[in-house]
């Protein structure tokens, strides 16, 4: 682990506010149901942000394992609401602390100039150019 942490460190001492675990495993765990990777960010790191999964990379309800937000998808989702009724409310508690002081701290609720669904115009003419589109 320690040859991929300095890149993360250096993003973390750089204000990053969400990380996202993909669909690999370490030590045989996926990497979003891995506590022990999970809290190394968190505990060794100092991140504050939150943790996203990947696309389809969620194995299970990982609240308890330090995953905060699941990438919908096509198909089960671990943190519908049937699953998030049945998680351990204080993980549960956690993770939407996390995500709602990311929104505070990057003032989201008063910067943002488009919130969803009805984005696609506004983003269009801000983030693309012909060559993206």
């Amino acid at each position: 682990g320690e040859l991929y942490s300095p890149p993360f460190q250096a993003a973390i001492e750089a204000g990053v506010s969400a990380v996202m675990c993909s669909y690999n495993k370490v030590n045989g765990l996926h990497s979003c149901s891995n506590e022990q990777e999970l809290k190394i960010l968190h505990e060794r790191m100092g991140f504050r942000g939150f943790i996203q999964s990947d696309w389809w990379a969620t194995q299970n309800t990982s609240f308890a394992a330090g995953l905060d937000q699941e990438m919908p998808g096509i198909g089960l989702e671990y943190f519908a609401v049937d699953e998030l009724e049945k998680a351990n409310q204080t993980a549960v508690d956690l993770a939407a602390k996390r995500v709602l002081a990311v929104i505070h701290r990057m003032n989201l609720t008063e910067s943002a100039q488009c919130s969803q669904p009805p984005c696609k115009e506004w983003f269009m003419k801000q983030v693309s150019t012909d060559v993206h589109v």
